[in-house]
C-alpha cells in the first residue's frame, strides 16, 4: 500500500442518491438567514461550532433588535419604549434569551443595559 492508497475512502456500504436530492449542501449568506426565524437563530448562536454561521445569526438578530450583552453572554431585547436612554445607557422593559435554562426568552422589568457591555455586531 503506497501512501496514495490511503488517501482514497471507498465507502464499505454505499448508498446511492438520486440525482433529484441535492448532492451538495447550499451556501449560506447574509440573505439566508433572514429566513430563519429566531429559535433557529439562537440554536446556529449558541449550538454551531462554524464561526461564520455565528456571525450571521448574530447579525440576523442584531437587525431584528437584538442586542448582545457581553457580560451576561446573551441577547437583549428592548419590549417598549425606554424609560431613560442615554448616551451610556438605556433603561426600560427588556427580554432576554435564556439558552441555559428554558431555551426560551424571559421579561427583564426595568433593567438598565450598559452601552459598554454591549457586543458590536459588523
Amino acid at each position: 500500500m503506497t501512501p496514495q492508497d490511503s488517501i482514497i475512502y471507498t465507502p464499505k456500504n454505499y448508498n446511492f442518491i438520486p440525482s433529484k436530492y441535492p448532492q451538495f449542501p447550499l451556501p449560506l449568506n447574509a440573505e439566508s438567514f433572514e429566513k430563519f426565524n429566531e429559535d433557529t437563530l439562537f440554536f446556529i448562536f449558541f449550538i454551531q461550532q462554524d464561526v461564520n454561521l455565528r456571525y450571521f445569526a448574530a447579525k440576523e438578530l442584531n437587525r431584528r433588535g437584538w442586542m448582545y450583552n457581553k457580560k451576561f453572554h446573551t441577547f437583549f431585547q428592548l419590549q417598549e419604549p425606554p424609560k431613560n436612554k442615554t448616551e451610556e445607557f438605556i433603561e426600560g422593559k427588556f427580554r432576554y434569551f435564556d439558552y441555559e435554562e428554558g431555551w426560551m426568552s424571559r421579561p427583564k422589568k426595568d433593567y438598565k443595559f450598559d452601552f459598554v457591555m454591549l457586543e458590536n455586531i459588523d
